[in-house]
């Protein structure tokens, strides 16, 4: 006799903690590979214990929020496949779809928030731009699904 395959689990985990978890993982990411000068990681030094834990709900608020429908689409595909976590494949699959999922959603966002801009002045610096940081923004996506996905997915 087979067992169920834990849907509302999956679905109900994926939405409260993929996006908060992946905010995490951007901020850890920004942290160890800062984009500019003013985020330092002697910035990070110096603003103290207090300053590093508000900072931590700010992502997770932030991951929560903007990471609330990747997470949702990603957990839909994942129950309509009824992946089960049994080889590291099972893994690479969860990262391809999390990827796959947070790239094209905010492709999607960024691309018409203001599409008159992407075809105008620039226009293959300015996709090259939206390609490079939605990439950073799909292994976020990835790895959160990853991480997500062996705690909630049912094993073997």
């Amino acid at each position: 006799m087979t067992a169920k395959y834990p849907t509302g689990k999956v679905l109900t985990c994926y939405a409260l903690f993929g996006g908060g978890i992946g905010g995490l993982i951007h901020l850890i990411g920004v942290m160890l590979f800062p984009m500019n000068e003013t985020i330092s990681r002697h910035s990070w030094q110096q603003g103290g214990l207090n300053n590093f834990f508000l900072t931590m709900l700010a992502a997770i608020a932030f991951g929560t929020l903007f990471g609330f429908i990747p997470s949702i689409v990603t957990s839909i595909i994942i129950v309509l496949r009824k992946i089960v976590l049994s080889s590291v494949w099972q893994y690479f699959r969860l990262f391809v779809i999390g990827c796959f999922v947070t790239f094209f959603i905010f492709v999607f966002v960024i691309a018409f928030h203001d599409i008159n801009r992407l075809f105008t002045s620039n226009t293959l610096v300015t996709w090259l731009g939206i390609l490079v940081f939605n990439g950073r923004l799909a292994i976020v996506g990835g790895l959160s699904s990853v991480i997500v996905g062996k705690l909630v997915l049912p094993k073997s």
